[in-house]
């Protein structure tokens, strides 16, 4: 196996997204994608989805938190993620404050 590439000599991210389900196969039926080197991610936490969302690990993201902890990894910029998110984060607290309707 080869050496993960220093981040200054990756020359550009291939991000796959939809349900976990679509991605995989998206990524089995295409032999090119087969062929690019692979990043593999280590979320410091869970999704910010929580419990709005099913994730198949618990340490899977969404990708919009993949591609800022990717970027941030690349840049040297541990703040970056926070920045990247914030209007994600919002999202999601306005989603959950919003007023319930019976059975749902």
């Amino acid at each position: 196996l080869r050496a993960p590439p220093a981040p200054g000599e990756i020359q550009g991210l291939v991000v796959l997204d939809g349900t976990w389900s679509q991605a995989k196969a998206l990524w089995w039926r295409n032999a090119w994608l087969l062929k690019l080197q692979r990043a593999v991610l280590r979320p410091p936490r869970a999704s910010l989805y929580g419990r709005l969302r099913r994730e198949p690990r618990r340490e899977s993201v969404s990708t919009l938190e993949a591609v800022a902890l990717a970027l941030a990894a690349l840049e040297g910029d541990d703040a970056l993620p926070a920045r990247l998110i914030a209007p994600f984060t919002a999202l999601l607290e306005a989603y959950r404050r919003r007023p319930r309707r019976p059975g749902s």
